[in-house]
């Protein structure tokens, strides 16, 4: 099966599953109607629409350009307070859910980003507001969590920050200039890695 083809597919599986119709998606990408047509029966779209489609309904690329079915599983929506309070054993009652593809439903949790440390200027930023896809499975592994965004519990506060190693030291870096680096202290503890971001519209 060819990419339009897959693409095509793909996006029915996710109108069907989420009760979506041709306006939906007008307002999603600002597509026209008979362009929403061609990318729907046709899988044609420019990859600039295509990435604004994905980041509303909380899609990557790979979600829809892959041949495995696109399957749809909520995950807990955390607030900063219970991500800094997660451990493997941990269940939360009454909590809101977020449908998010292509993940394993009791891996993952998300995370709404309060605070601008790691917006800026030019380059990968995420916003206020923006959610975020959180590994807590993921190794802990000081070289194999450098250079990644990382959600930590530090003096009892929970940060995104992301995580630097310098030689023996390591640090929690901001990416927005105004605020400081962080050094991380014994007490310091990683709850999961940052694997995806997406905001509202």
């Amino acid at each position: 099966m060819d990419t339009k083809s897959i693409l095509s597919t793909k996006i029915k599986e996710l109108m069907k599953a989420k009760d979506l119709k041709q306006a939906d998606i007008v307002r999603a990408t600002g597509l026209t109607q008979a362009s929403v047509s061609r990318f729907i029966n046709k899988g044609e779209i420019s990859t600039e629409k295509l990435k604004k489609f994905c980041n509303y309904y909380n899609l990557s690329l790979d979600d829809l350009l892959n041949s495995k079915s696109l399957e749809l599983n909520s995950v807990p929506l955390l607030s900063y307070v219970q991500a800094g309070n997660w451990t493997e054993h941990t269940e939360f009652s009454d909590v809101e859910e977020i449908e998010v593809p292509g993940v394993t439903k009791d891996r993952y949790f998300a995370l709404k980003v309060c605070g601008d440390s790691m917006s800026r200027n030019s380059g990968k930023s995420i916003f206020d507001g923006s959610y975020v896809l959180v590994d807590p499975n993921c190794s802990k592994n000081k070289e194999d969590l450098n250079h990644k965004v990382v959600i930590a519990r530090h003096e009892n506060e929970t940060l995104i920050k992301e995580f630097v190693l310098d030689g023996t030291q390591i640090f929690l870096k901001p990416w927005n200039d105004k605020y400081e680096v962080i050094k991380f202290t014994k007490d310091t503890v990683i709850i999961g890695t940052v694997i995806r971001v997406w905001s509202d519209l």
